[in-house]
């Protein structure tokens, strides 16, 4: 897939917003595409802890260069008015763009074929969809989450077959103070813990962390114990 190119206007990009497992974000409209894709470092972003094997190792892209895939999970998709459950498969290495026109996931055939009939406005930028209308392009992005790591502010240890609180921290920054953020993702699940979702305002706050193995674990200062996710406005006035 070619991501850029020099054009003496900004093309429009078959991108619409779309929610996933609640996650709100961007997806380009692949018709392409025979699978619906995303990164691993994705699937954290929307709560799966787990991935099942791939109905494939890989996948071929434009050019005939393989990509790796990690695994799939089923997920929630909500498009406009339209909700389904559907398998996403997810790449070793990151597999969307960064930057203005940005996405996260590609929605392929596999996906498309199971929506109402569609359609796409390039004129107005919009795509329809049965008796919904989304916009589409980069004109039209309203809000576009920031994703900021969570992190342990000092040694501590989760006993044995309990829960504990944990002491964290995510970057000082004027944005981190004037935004709310949602810490959903797993990121201890290597070390068999799991972390309990939560909102947070402020730049400390403490999370809650289960162990239910036999063993206690020991989390060093600046270990990767989630990821929190920027609530846009209307989410935060929803909550």
């Amino acid at each position: 897939m070619v991501n850029y190119a020099q054009f003496s206007q900004i093309p429009l990009t078959a991108q619409i917003p779309i929610s996933i497992n609640g996650f709100r974000c961007f997806a380009l409209v692949d018709t392409g595409s025979t699978i619906t894709v995303a990164s691993q470092s994705f699937s954290r972003r929307i709560g799966v802890t787990k991935l099942h094997q791939a109905s494939a190792s890989h996948a071929v892209a434009l050019g005939g260069n393989e990509v790796q895939m990690a695994g799939a999970a089923f997920v929630s998709f909500a498009i406009g008015s339209f909700k389904l459950m559907h398998r996403v498969h997810f790449t070793e290495n990151e597999c969307t763009p960064e930057g203005p026109r940005d996405y996260s996931i590609v929605l392929g055939n596999d996906l498309l074929s199971q929506l109402p009939q569609f359609s796409i406005d390039y004129i107005r930028s919009m795509f329809h969809m049965g008796e919904d209308v989304l916009p589409i392009g980069n004109r039209h992005i309203t809000c576009n989450p920031e994703v900021l790591d969570v992190n342990v502010l000092e040694e501590s240890v989760v006993s044995a077959k309990n829960e504990s609180f944990i002491s964290c921290s995510m970057p000082t920054t004027a944005v981190v103070s004037n935004a709310g953020y949602l810490i959903r993702s797993q990121c201890l699940t290597q070390k068999s813990l799991l972390t309990a979702p939560l909102l947070v305002k402020s730049k400390n706050f403490r999370i809650l962390v289960t162990n239910p193995t036999d063993f206690a674990v020991t989390l060093p200062p600046g270990t990767k114990a989630a990821e929190a996710i920027e609530l846009c406005e209307d989410e935060i006035k929803s909550i």
